[in-house]
């Protein structure tokens, strides 16, 4: 039960959104938004990225309770 209610979610919503990213830095779009810190470490955001992660995190949440209709309860 553990499984559908927390890893088949976890492990979904993590593979879409590794996937939505490859593609949003791949597909010509807005250039990619470089940050540099002052450490040396450099941040990169991908704008289609960005805007995709509420829609992937929301089917992350509907996915333990997609089956039964109800939000699923630990026990």
């Amino acid at each position: 039960m553990r499984v559908r209610q927390l890893w088949a979610p976890v492990l979904s919503t993590l593979l879409i959104s590794v996937a939505v990213q490859f593609v949003a830095l791949r597909v010509p779009q807005l250039p990619p938004w470089v940050f540099f810190t002052r450490n040396g470490v450099s941040i990169v955001l991908a704008p289609l990225w960005m805007l995709a992660l509420p829609f992937i995190g929301a089917l992350g949440a509907w996915l333990p309770c997609a089956p039964a209709g109800i939000p699923a309860t630990a026990s």
